[in-house]
């Protein structure tokens, strides 16, 4: 083989060349695995977002309502800290964007404390606050939005919640642009555009969060009221399904003041939603009384109850309660922080929120006894006429009991007997999902009434209801008697659409123990 002598200046070359490939190889590396660690951190601050509890104390009665009359940093502090006790994970702050200095003593105070900030702001105009005139465009808003980010990128921290506009039905375009009656008849040109908006909003957020070189805020979570909530010819299956949240903000109360009936209300409200959408349920407000002022053992109580009653709800991904600080003169009487001698305190129910937070269930959201739901609506319901109703007893062997389940005596109920410990229930072995599976005949397809008959002692218990073994529809069953009253049957009525023939319906509750069962009518 001939060796081949290759001139000096030729080498020379070569090897600056291969130099210059090698270098540019490393660098490329380098640049990839920097992208790598970036995405890696900004995804893994939203999963851990995603996958947690969003807990959150409001501060809208002080940290809106005085921004044209600013606290002292001292008292922002005072109340910051108060509200930091509550086992919370955020603090919302929902000064509005035309006072950015003032937002800024809220947010250097709330990190003092170690919390997230959770921003609820807008601009003046799109709500015409304090005084400000004229009707803001959702390009308008969206413009306003970029500069308020690209503005002000130091408010700013991974794990923070920036809701770019919450309840924005609230805006006067709509109503200005499409008339009072914009919802109606929909899906419109008004929805499809609050639709557009919707989404557009958090587009925005994150390119400008992204331009400013921040990462990990999450923009998804966005309050709506809970007409908009539960009809999805109104709330896009895009937007939805975009967010991978539904926020809802509400008070279903009204002007009750007895703890089961507001316990049922608020739950009976939270299943609607879900029943609606199947994605996980955000409580972008949550608080009672904001109908009236009511005494601290009331708001105690009540609080307590619904609170116990929403620690079931294994949907729920996130809550944050409004508004922590207040009075009764503020607009609203929801307040658990008040102002007494110069001084901000808690009020009795601040103790049963901050238990809530402390020991809130790792939520879950999986309902059906075999596979995991996807996002769905509930479909109109028309009863089957001319059928016959007929009963089944939950006791009944033509019935199957899956796990611990089993029949008990129970002197109050139909045939004497009922089926206990339906839903997850605790053993010596750990804990065991455990259903009740009626078998049911009806004689042609079509959407029947079905009546349950349960005992229940507790303010609430949630069962979910599955026919034919598809996704289940939770379903809050409030107690008929007294607390701790076993013996009490009370019913409820849910319509389901059965094909002719034989179908099944289950019961069951994957996450916590369901009510005793005495019968169904069919």
């Amino acid at each position: 083989m001939r060796n081949i002598l290759v001139p000096s200046h030729i080498f020379k070359f070569r090897v600056r060349q291969r130099s210059r490939y090698i270098l540019t190889c490393i660098l490329l590396v380098i640049v990839a695995l920097a992208t790598c660690v970036v995405f890696s951190q900004q995804s893994a601050t939203h999963a851990a977002d995603a996958t947690g509890f969003f807990s959150s104390i409001d501060t809208m009665k002080v940290s809106r309502d005085t921004e044209t009359h600013p606290l002292a940093d001292a008292e922002i502090g005072q109340i910051v800290g108060v509200a930091s006790k509550l086992h919370s994970q955020y603090i919302a702050v929902d000064t509005l964007w035309d006072y950015p200095d003032y937002m800024a003593q809220w947010i250097n105070a709330i990190r003092a404390t170690n919390h997230h900030v959770w921003f609820r702001g807008h601009p003046n105009q799109w709500e015409n606050n304090n005084h400000t005139p004229g009707i803001m465009t959702p390009q308008a808003y969206e413009e306003v939005e970029k500069q308020f980010i690209l503005a002000h990128p130091t408010f700013f921290q991974p794990g923070d919640i920036f809701d770019a506009c919450s309840e924005p039905e609230e805006g006067h375009y709509w109503r200005a642009t499409y008339n009072t009656g914009w919802t109606s008849h929909a899906p419109n040109t008004a929805t499809r555009d609050y639709n557009a908006f919707l989404r557009d909003t958090t587009d925005v957020a994150d390119a400008a969060l992204h331009q400013s070189g921040i990462s990990g805020v999450i923009t998804t979570i966005r309050s709506t009221n809970s007409f908009f909530a539960t009809h999805p010819d109104v709330l896009e299956a895009a937007t939805v399904q975009k967010f991978g949240y539904v926020t809802v903000d509400s008070y279903p109360e009204q002007g009750t003041t007895d703890p089961v009936e507001a316990t049922r209300l608020r739950v009976d409200e939270l299943n609607a939603v879900y029943n609606t959408w199947r994605v996980p349920i955000i409580i972008g407000e949550l608080g009672y009384s904001n109908r009236m002022n009511v005494d601290d053992a009331t708001q105690q109580a009540v609080l307590k109850a619904e609170l116990v009653g929403i620690s079931q709800l294994p949907f729920i991904v996130g809550a944050n309660y409004w508004t922590g600080p207040g009075s009764n003169t503020a607009g609203g009487y929801t307040y658990i922080i008040g102002k007494a001698n110069g001084a901000w305190t808690m009020r009795p129910a601040a103790s049963e929120v901050a238990a809530y937070f402390q020991n809130k269930p790792v939520p879950v959201v999986i309902a059906t006894p075999g596979s995991v739901p996807t996002p769905t609506a509930i479909p109109t319901s028309t009863t089957t006429s001319g059928y016959q109703p007929t009963i089944y007893e939950a006791e009944s062997s033509a019935n199957t009991l899956t796990g611990v389940a089993q029949a008990k005596s129970c002197e109050t109920c139909s045939g004497g007997m009922e089926v206990v410990k339906v839903g997850k229930i605790a053993t010596a072995q750990g804990a065991v999902n455990s259903m009740l599976i009626f078998n049911v005949t009806v004689p042609r397809p079509g959407n029947y009434t079905v009546v349950i008959y349960y005992t229940n002692g507790d303010p609430v218990r949630t069962a979910y209801l599955s026919v034919n073994n598809q996704p289940g529809n939770g379903i809050s069953f409030p107690q008929p008697g007294s607390r701790g009253d076993w013996s009490t049957v009370g019913s409820l009525s849910v319509t389901v659409n059965l094909p002719q023939g034989h179908d099944t319906l289950t019961l069951f509750n994957p996450f916590a123990a369901a009510p005793n069962f005495d019968r169904i009518v069919v």
